[in-house]
């Protein structure tokens, strides 16, 4: 059986379909949610019947079960967060 990889979601109004999408995926697993507002990323587990989300993007790169990072942020945020996960050691 091949390992599936782990992916970490940031901005959970938009990262809405990846979400879905991961869920339903083969080849991943969704490891972790991010989101600075905490009731979004508490209503995007219970819809998705996950458990795992964070609101410290910083905590997610940290996450050793993270292998990729969607990235569905505000646009002019996407360079920082793009180069901070490609620092972490993430796909993205």
């Amino acid at each position: 059986m091949t390992e599936t990889l782990g992916l970490g979601v940031l901005g959970l109004g938009e990262g809405r379909s990846i979400i879905s999408a991961g869920v339903n995926s083969a080849a991943w697993h969704v490891a972790c949610l991010c989101d600075t507002n905490a009731a979004l990323a508490q209503e995007r587990c219970a819809e998705f019947g996950l458990t795992r989300y964070t609101t410290d993007y910083d905590a997610m790169l940290a996450d050793p079960a993270v292998d990729v990072v969607g990235i569905y942020t505000p646009d002019h945020l996407h360079a920082d967060h793009v180069i901070r996960a490609l620092e972490a050691g993430k796909h993205v």
